[in-house]
């Protein structure tokens, strides 16, 4: 207790007057509680307890006519009961909230401390005081310097830990790239590669190592495969002198050549919405693609083909854009833009009406499944845990397999040459294994289903000449996909239903990994067993069991 404190609780039944009594207390000297606590006489009490409830008004006046933190606590302090507690309370909260705000605006030191001296216990407190706990990691980021990053990780060993590594990557990678760029010849670039394998400059700094190399070496690899690089990186190589347009008329042709150097970039898709069903009376084709299969340009090619063949005639659905998108990739005549990636989580229903030999048309819908359905049951084979989201798109896929209303057939899409390549530590095999222990486990591929296939794409890289392609794409599958094709086969077999069959498949000639001058004769085969799989609108149930046999 303090001095002066002491002396008011002394003397408050003797020399000190009611009102300045009623002053102490409105000053926050002393409480009326501790004045009865020090013996105030009844009389006293009730003659300042008048003075209260007379001041009351003006006090609270006075609070708001000038709003301060300081001066809601007095008030609330005289008064803790008092008429304009409840509206005292309000403001005090929205001085809380406007006082924030400012110390959030102004970011300092001193504006955070300065909420606390008028909040200590404010509805921001806890955060504020872990802002100002993080102010030098605030001040660092500001700056953005190694320097910067690296007095905050001596000063505060341990915090931040992550983020420092990556801001340091990220200025190293910049200033490495700068300095390799001040070096005379390739040396700096390839210091900078060996430092930076995946650097925000390492397409730029190998396109410079291969032509400080030699000329001839870029063109040794172009010669060998037209895809060793991919459209940019031959824009550069035309931009600084590498190569000549003339260099590539001749690697390539001047139509290809005008395409390449006018390319601007992969064609996006749009995303679609995932429903919760199929369309009911049309038969269901399945495209389950590994990461990088090529599904995506399959199913570009079959509904472009389809379309410049006059046979296609596209359905209301969820993946309606989606679909009309693919139908445009690839153009009859002239180099077409390959697409980019597509979304991993969503899968698209696209339900068309093709048109046969007969001018019959077969209503089918093709779902383009989401890479994420591959992942979901390669880690719910292993016994890994899964998410909530990743859960749903799995539910949502089974939903659809296991509602037999619709026919189904499946067709795995693998790429040719990619069995050894990894996704996330896995390699093609482990995911397509996989997939198929978990569609076993769930007794997918059953009596009913009408058809599997498993489609070799990219088979271009297979052989120039389209007549051998068919069996080296089934020696590719039995030979680096044996335990895969093995099991397929004793799954159909156990079924009940037809042996799967592999299909050969290409999208024409693709070159510098961004473009493709489009063929469109496998596309042809594939959509012969889309028909053949399907029952013609309002013809005969026989003479589609007769089409399925026949395929």
């Amino acid at each position: 207790m303090n001095e002066r404190k002491e002396r008011i609780l002394k003397a408050c039944n003797g020399g000190i007057p009611l009102p300045n009594l009623l002053n102490y207390i409105e000053n926050g000297d002393v409480t009326l509680a501790e004045l009865v606590g020090a013996g105030l006489s009844q009389e006293r009490q009730d003659g300042l307890r008048q003075l209260m409830a007379a001041g009351e008004e003006r006090k609270w006046n006075e609070v708001k006519s000038t709003p301060t933190p300081a001066g809601c606590r007095s008030y609330m302090q005289t008064y803790p009961g008092g008429r304009f507690a409840t509206a005292c309370a309000k403001l005090i909260s929205e001085l809380d909230g406007f006082a924030w705000q400012k110390a959030q605006q102004t970011g300092t030191a001193e504006a955070y401390n300065s909420y606390l001296a008028d909040f200590p216990h404010g509805l921001h407190a806890g955060e504020c005081r872990e802002r100002l706990d993080d102010l030098p990691w605030m001040e660092a980021c500001r700056r953005g310097t190694a320097e910067a990053y690296e007095a905050y990780r001596r000063q505060h060993p341990g915090r931040h830990a992550a983020e420092i590594e990556a801001a340091l990557l990220a200025l190293s990678d910049d200033a490495d790239f700068t300095r390799a760029q001040a070096a005379q010849g390739t040396a700096g670039y390839k210091e900078y590669l060996r430092l930076h394998p995946t650097g925000r400059h390492a397409a730029e700094a190998q396109a410079i190592v291969e032509a400080g190399a030699g000329r001839d070496l870029m063109l040794d690899a172009l010669s060998r495969d037209p895809n060793a690089y991919d459209a940019r990186s031959l824009q550069t190589a035309v931009g600084q002198g590498v190569l000549s347009r003339a260099d590539l008329d001749a690697l390539f042709d001047p139509e290809a050549t005008e395409a390449i150097l006018n390319f601007q970039g992969n064609q996006h898709l749009p995303g679609g919405i995932t429903p919760d069903s199929l369309q009911k009376n049309s038969t269901e084709f399945y495209f389950w693609g590994t990461p990088s299969s090529g599904k995506t340009c399959a199913l570009g090619a079959l509904l472009s083909s389809a379309r410049q063949q006059g046979l296609l005639d596209m359905q209301e659905c969820g993946g309606r854009a989606y679909m009309m998108q693919l139908a445009n990739i690839f153009r009859k005549q002239g180099i077409s833009t390959l697409p980019e990636s597509t979304s991993n989580d969503t899968i698209q229903e696209m339900v068309v009406r093709l048109r046969d030999e007969k001018k019959k048309y077969h209503r089918m819908t093709l779902i383009d499944l989401a890479g994420e359905v591959f992942r979901a049951t390669l880690l719910k084979s292993a016994g890994g845990i899964i998410d909530a989201m990743l859960q749903n798109t799995l539910n949502t896929t089974l939903g659809y397999l296991n509602n037999e209303a619709n026919p189904k057939v499946h067709f795995f899409v693998v790429e040719y040459g990619a069995h050894n390549r990894t996704w996330n530590g896995f390699s093609m095999l482990d995911y397509l294994d996989n997939m198929l222990i978990y569609l076993r486990k769930q007794n997918i591929i059953r009596k009913s289903t009408a058809g599997v296939y498993v489609v070799v794409t990219k088979c271009d890289k297979i052989s120039p000449y389209p007549d051998e392609r068919p069996k080296l794409a089934f020696d590719y599958v039995q030979e680096e996909l044996r335990s895969f094709w093995n099991v397929l086969g004793a799954t159909c077999k156990a079924a009940g239903i037809s042996e799967p069959r592999v299909l050969s498949f290409s999208v024409g000639q693709v070159l510098a990994q961004n473009l493709c001058r489009f063929d469109s004769n496998d596309t042809a085969k594939v959509i012969d067993k889309l028909l053949a799989k399907t029952r013609p609108e309002k013809s005969g149930f026989f003479g589609w069991i007769r089409g399925v046999l026949e395929s």
